[in-house]
């Protein structure tokens, strides 16, 4: 097992990363409005339900919400990790920052590790739970396969401290 870089053509990155601009992400009431703020920042497109008056309402409530609207929901909160009561077939991609909130720096890192990643992964995680580690660290979790066989892939990215190339774990 080891650590394997990336490789992907520039062209297509660059490419890949303008489409990713498109995607739009729902905050649900657990995430804090510095990242929302740090998110936006990268230009991307935040719904909060902070900012929408949804709070107090439950996680498969957000859940929802985000699914209807075609957003990735932006969360820290694990329970979404829980495919029985929240399945990727009905979600447009969850993302959960697992990171100190109360530390801006580590924070604006481990935001790097999604942008770069995005990048270099374009839209297929599209429909993929992300877990952005508090090592900076990116665990997708997604679904493939084809008719009734189905499998969940757990792969685990790092973002160098050049902030340009991502690296996987490679079990070999």
């Amino acid at each position: 097992m080891a650590w394997a870089k990336l490789e992907a053509d520039r062209t297509e990155v660059r490419e890949a990363h303008k489409a990713c601009r498109s995607l739009r992400f729902y905050a649900d009431e657990d995430v804090d409005e510095v990242i929302v703020g740090v998110v936006r920042d990268q230009r991307y497109d935040v719904e909060s339900a902070s900012e929408r008056g949804l709070v107090g309402h439950s996680a498969e409530f957000h859940f929802k919400r985000s699914a209807a609207i075609e957003c990735v929901l932006l969360t820290q909160d694990h329970a979404y990790l829980d495919e029985s009561r929240f399945p990727l077939s009905q979600t447009w991609g969850v993302c959960i920052v697992d990171v100190d909130r109360a530390n801006v720096g580590q924070l604006a890192r481990a935001l790097e590790v999604i942008d770069a990643t995005l990048g270099a992964y374009g839209l297929l995680w599209k429909k993929s739970k992300l877990v952005i580690e508090s090592d900076c660290a990116l665990r997708v979790c997604r679904r493939g396969g084809e008719g009734e066989f189905q499998y969940i892939d757990v792969s685990h990215h790092k973002l160098d401290a050049n902030g340009k190339d991502v690296w996987v774990w490679k079990d070999s």
